[in-house]
C-alpha cells in the first residue's frame, strides 16, 4: 500500500511538532510538506534539534499553501488563521482531507467541519473530509462528564483542571514565563473558559469550570465532582461507556498525570461516597488534547485502524 502524503501547516508550533512526532512513526502516512510563516525557509530539525536524523524537511512559506499536493492537511495554526487558510484552500480547489487542530471550526456546522471528539462522535468522523479537533480542556471535560450527563444522573458538575505551560503555545508571554509558572498555581478565566461552548455540544448539564495553570510543561489533571440524582454506580457507568475504546484507560481511584505524558491516552477513575462522586481525568494536552487525537481523527477519516501510529511508549520518568 502506498503511504498517504500529509502536509502540516503551523509546523514550528508545539502541536505541529507533536503531530510530526506521531506521523513519523505512522505506517500509512508520510509528511511530505511543512508550512509556516516566521519559520519559513528553516529546516524543521533546526527548530527542534531532537528531530535531527528523523526529519530534515524545509518549512515552506504558508502563503504557498494553496499549491499543496498532499492528500491530507493538518492545520496547527493560531486562532483565526485556520479559517483564513481554509478559504485559500477552497479557492485553490483543494480536494484533500483537512484536520484542523485549531479553534476556528469546533462548533457544529462551521464550514462543514465535523467535531472530532472521537469517543463520542466516531461514526460522524469516519470518512469525513473535514474534522475539527476539540480543545484540550474540552476533551478532558467531555470524556469525564458525558457518561453521567447522558442519562441525566447529575444536575450540575463542578470541575477544576490544572494545565501545563505548553497549552499556551510556543510564543513567549507572561503566562508561560519560567518565573511566573515555576512553583505556582494560578486560576484564570474562571467560569468563562472559551472551551465551554464546544463542551455544551455533547454535555447537556451545567459544568462550573475553574482552569488553573500549573508548574508542569505537559498535561492536564482534572477533577469533576457533584451529587448524583440516583444511587447509580459511577464506576459501572464509566466502564459501560468506555470499555471498548482503545485510548481510554479506566483506573482504580483517581488517575495520576505522568502515565499519560507523551501518549494519546485518557486515564479516568472515580471515587464515590453515597451519591457524591469525584471523577479524575488525566490527559497529555499535546497528545489526547491536540496532536494525538488529531492523528486518531486522521486515521478514521482515511479508513485506517484507529490506533495506527499512536502506540508510542509513554514517557515514564
Amino acid at each position: 500500500m502506498n503511504r498517504i502524503d500529509i502536509a502540516i501547516a503551523g509546523a514550528s508550533g508545539y502541536t505541529g511538532m507533536e503531530a510530526m512526532r506521531y506521523l513519523l512513526a505512522h505506517p500509512d502516512f508520510r509528511v511530505t510538506e511543512m508550512y509556516g510563516e516566521s519559520s519559513a525557509g528553516k529546516r524543521f530539525d533546526a527548530i527542534y534539534p531532537a528531530f535531527k536524523g528523523y526529519c530534515d524537511l524545509e518549512i515552506r512559506d504558508i502563503a504557498t499553501l494553496g499549491a499543496t499536493r498532499a492528500k491530507g492537511l493538518v492545520l496547527a495554526l493560531p486562532h483565526g488563521e485556520s479559517a483564513k487558510q481554509v478559504g485559500v484552500l477552497d479557492a485553490a480547489g483543494f480536494s484533500g482531507k483537512i484536520m484542523d487542530i485549531g479553534s476556528d471550526h469546533r462548533l457544529n456546522g462551521t464550514s462543514g467541519f465535523v467535531y472530532g471528539i472521537v469517543e463520542l462522535n466516531r461514526d460522524a468522523i469516519r470518512g469525513a473530509d473535514r474534522v475539527a479537533n476539540p480543545g484540550c480542556f474540552a476533551s478532558a471535560l467531555q470524556l469525564g462528564a458525558f457518561p453521567l450527563t447522558r442519562g441525566g444522573l447529575v444536575e450540575r458538575i463542578f470541575a477544576t483542571g490544572i494545565t501545563g505551560s505548553s497549552g499556551s503555545g510556543a510564543g513567549a508571554s507572561s503566562t508561560v514565563h519560567y518565573s511566573t509558572r515555576y512553583s505556582n498555581f494560578k486560576a484564570y478565566k474562571v467560569f468563562e473558559h472559551q472551551h465551554m461552548a464546544e463542551v455544551a455540544q455533547f454535555v447537556d448539564r451545567p459544568i462550573h469550570f475553574v482552569p488553573v495553570s500549573g508548574p508542569v510543561v505537559r498535561g492536564i489533571w482534572m477533577t469533576l465532582s457533584g451529587q448524583m440524582t440516583t444511587d447509580a454506580d459511577v464506576a459501572a457507568r464509566l466502564a459501560s461507556a468506555y470499555s471498548n475504546h482503545p485510548f481510554i484507560r479506566l483506573r482504580e481511584g483517581l488517575p495520576e498525570l505522568k502515565p499519560v505524558l507523551g501518549t494519546p491516552f485518557t486515564d479516568i477513575g472515580v471515587m464515590q461516597q453515597g451519591r457524591t462522586f469525584a471523577i479524575g481525568v488525566a490527559i497529555d494536552n499535546l497528545g489526547k488534547g491536540a496532536a494525538g487525537q488529531a492523528v486518531q481523527n486522521l486515521n478514521l477519516m482515511f479508513g485506517l485502524p484507529e490506533d495506527a501510529g499512536l502506540r508510542l511508549m509513554p514517557i515514564v520518568l
